[in-house]
């Protein structure tokens, strides 16, 4: 992340990256194999840190120094307070459908989740994998 940072914040990257977490996690109803299933594991891992670091990094490039400890405390709530919430789910998911559902699940909720993000942000995503630098506001 350090080498990429030199060229600016990528937002394509974050396409990229939540596109393979997501497709990653639903693809994990069909994998039966061990080594394959570690294999995936990892790269959702991947995924997953690539997000976090250029998420946090991007918070704290944007976000005025007087400000920042407020909005990276507030942020920090919101990336690992919600984990109980996501762990209850699953749970409950696993518990009724069987713990083969556990990742597919949380990939499938992404994609639900996301998909009325990306119909009301067309124009930025758009911007975003065209790699046009967009205002704040815009």
């Amino acid at each position: 992340m350090s080498y990429l940072s030199r060229f600016g914040l990528q937002r394509n990257i974050y396409l990229f990256v939540t596109a393979g977490t997501v497709c990653l996690q639903t693809l994990m109803l069909f994998v039966h194999t061990y080594w394959l299933a570690m294999l995936v594991m990892v790269a959702v891992g991947f995924c997953n840190m690539i997000f976090l670091n250029q998420s946090n990094a991007s918070f704290q490039y944007s976000i005025p120094d007087n400000l920042r400890g407020r909005v990276m405390s507030v942020y920090v709530l919101l990336n690992q307070g919600t984990t109980p919430i996501g762990s209850i789910f699953v749970g409950a998911v696993m518990d009724i459908a069987g713990g083969i559902w556990g990742f597919p699940s949380c990939g499938i909720l992404a994609i639900v989740l996301l998909i009325p993000v990306v119909f009301s942000q067309r124009k930025l995503i758009g911007s975003w994998v065209r790699g046009e630098s967009v205002e704040q506001g815009d």
